[in-house]
């Protein structure tokens, strides 16, 4: 086991971590190949920075899944998911 056992990287509501975010996840799920990671996208429309699901589909996910130590998303948050269906798109 590593330093973290998990890490949940948060790609919305801050803009360097929107700008930069792959080249993050690279050099994170390198340094830390014994950790599970986990992309932190928003529900809610109105958050800054807020990620269209075609573009989840399309670019994140498929980038993402590419590390050996790549755990899944995490949603924030479930009121925000449940009022705009966002998971099920």
């Amino acid at each position: 086991m590593g330093i973290f056992e998990r890490v949940h990287v948060r790609i919305y509501d801050d803009d360097n971590c929107e700008a930069y975010w792959h080249l993050a996840w690279d050099r994170w799920t390198a340094v830390y190949p014994a950790t599970r990671f986990y992309v932190g996208i928003t529900a809610s429309e109105m958050m800054h920075r807020w990620v269209h699901p075609k573009n989840v589909y399309y670019d994140i996910a498929p980038s993402v899944q590419k590390a050996d130590n790549y755990g899944g998303f995490m949603i924030w948050d479930r009121y925000a998911d449940k009022l705009s269906n966002y998971t099920s798109m």
